[in-house]
C-alpha cells in the first residue's frame, strides 16, 4: 500500500507478542483478532492503526511479520515493531522485576509511544471488540478528558471449529462465553440465556455485589467513623480495574501525561490496574462503556498452582490497595517513569504491515 492510500488513523490499537506460541495456540488467536479488527474497521469505516510490538523474538522461529496475515486495506493499517533480544536483556533485572521473556507492559509503552492514532486503546492480541464499539466510535466523538473501560467476557472455541482460514462468528463467540471479568468482580457467565438477557443479568448482578461491598470503600484516609475504620481497601470497587490490561482507551495527550504504565512494577499482575487509579486520580472522568469485549481463553503465563507466584501476586495487591489509597485520597497520580518511557530515542526496526 502507497502512501497516497494511507489514512491518518482515528484509533490506534498496541498490542505485543512474540513468536513463541504462547498458550499453545498463540497464533491462532492473534490471526483471529487481526482479521477480527480488519473486518470491522472496513464495515464501519472508521480509520484504524495496528500497532504490533514483536517484543524479545525468538531468531530461530519464523517471525510473526511473515506468518500472520494482515488483513490490511485502507481502513486498516499498521506497523511492526521489533525489540531485540539485546535490548530486552537491559531489562532483566531481579530485583525491579520478575524475570521474563515478554515484559507486556513495557511493550506496550513502545507502541503507544509510536502509534500516530489521536486515541490509543492498550489491548491485548486475542482480544475481539463488540460490534457495538464500532458502532459507538461510528456515531460519538471520543472525550479527551476521559478514559474508556469495559467488561471483559471470556469465551472458548476448540481449534478445530474455526480452522485459521475460518473466520470466527460473533454467534460462536456469545455461545461458547463462559466467564465475565465485570466491574469489580469475575462473574460465571449465565448459560442458557439469549446473549442480551445473559449479558443483562450479569450486569444486575455485578451491581448487586457492589452495592453489597459498598461499605468495604471510602474516599477518605483511613478514620474512625462511630469508632468503625473506614478504608479503602479495594480499589477496583471503586474504579473499573478488573482485566484493564485488555481495554485501556484515552487520548494520546493523556497517555503521555501519564507515562504509560508503570516500567518498574515487578510483576504484570495489577500493572494494568495502577494505570487506570492514576489516570482516575489525573482527573480523567471514567467512562464505562456497555459494549464488551470478547476474550480468547489460553493457558496461563504465570500458574496459579504456583506457590511463587501466588506469594508475588498477593505481595503486588498489598502494594496496589496502598498505593490507592494515597492516590484516590490525594487525586494526585503517582507517575514514576522517567521521560524516556516506552524506549524513547532508541532507533528499532519497524515495518509497514502488508496484505498478503
Amino acid at each position: 500500500m502507497d502512501n497516497a492510500q494511507r489514512i491518518i488513523p482515528y484509533l490506534s490499537i498496541v498490542v505485543t507478542g512474540r513468536n513463541d506460541n504462547y498458550g499453545g495456540d498463540f497464533l491462532h488467536r492473534l490471526q483471529t483478532s487481526v482479521r477480527w479488527w480488519s473486518y470491522y474497521a472496513k464495515q464501519y469505516k472508521i480509520a484504524l492503526e495496528y500497532v504490533f510490538v514483536n517484543w524479545n523474538p525468538i531468531p530461530d522461529v519464523p517471525s510473526l511479520y511473515d506468518t500472520i496475515c494482515w488483513h490490511t486495506h485502507m481502513y486498516f493499517q499498521g506497523i511492526f515493531i521489533t525489540v531485540p533480544p539485546e535490548i530486552h536483556r537491559q531489562f532483566n533485572n531481579p530485583f525491579i522485576r520478575r524475570p521474563n521473556e515478554l515484559y507486556e507492559f513495557i511493550a506496550k509503552n513502545v507502541g503507544i509511544r509510536r502509534a500516530r492514532g489521536a486515541y490509543i486503546l492498550a489491548t491485548n492480541a486475542d482480544v475481539l471488540c463488540d460490534p457495538g464499539l464500532f458502532e459507538f466510535l461510528r456515531d460519538n466523538d471520543l472525550d479527551k478528558n476521559c478514559f474508556y473501560r469495559c467488561n471483559r467476557l471470556d469465551f472458548k472455541v476448540p481449534l478445530h471449529e474455526i480452522g485459521q482460514e475460518d473466520p470466527v462468528s460473533l454467534a460462536q463467540v456469545r455461545n461458547n462465553i463462559f466467564e465475565a471479568k465485570a466491574f469489580g468482580f469475575d462473574i460465571k457467565w449465565p448459560q442458557g440465556h439469549p446473549f442480551e438477557q445473559a449479558l443483562e443479568k450479569v450486569q444486575r448482578i455485578n451491581k448487586q455485589l457492589l452495592r453489597r461491598n459498598a461499605l468495604k470503600k471510602k474516599l477518605t484516609s483511613p478514620l474512625k467513623i462511630l469508632n468503625v475504620e473506614m478504608h479503602y481497601n479495594n480499589a477496583e470497587y471503586f474504579i473499573h480495574t478488573n482485566a484493564s490490561g485488555d481495554f485501556m482507551l484515552m487520548h494520546s495527550s493523556q497517555w503521555y501525561k501519564l507515562r504509560g504504565y508503570c516500567e518498574t512494577f515487578y510483576m504484570t499482575t495489577h500493572n494494568d490496574s495502577e494505570l487506570v487509579i492514576n489516570a482516575y486520580a489525573s482527573g480523567l472522568k471514567m467512562h464505562f462503556l456497555q459494549y464488551p469485549i470478547y476474550h480468547q481463553d489460553h493457558d496461563r503465563r504465570y500458574s496459579a498452582a504456583n506457590p511463587d507466584i501466588q506469594r508475588d501476586a498477593r505481595i503486588q495487591y498489598k502494594k496496589l490497595q496502598q498505593q490507592a489509597k494515597r492516590v484516590l485520597f490525594d487525586m494526585r497520580p503517582e507517575v514514576v517513569n522517567t521521560f524516556d518511557w516506552g524506549l524513547a530515542g532508541t532507533e528499532l526496526q519497524t515495518l509497514l504491515l502488508k496484505h498478503k
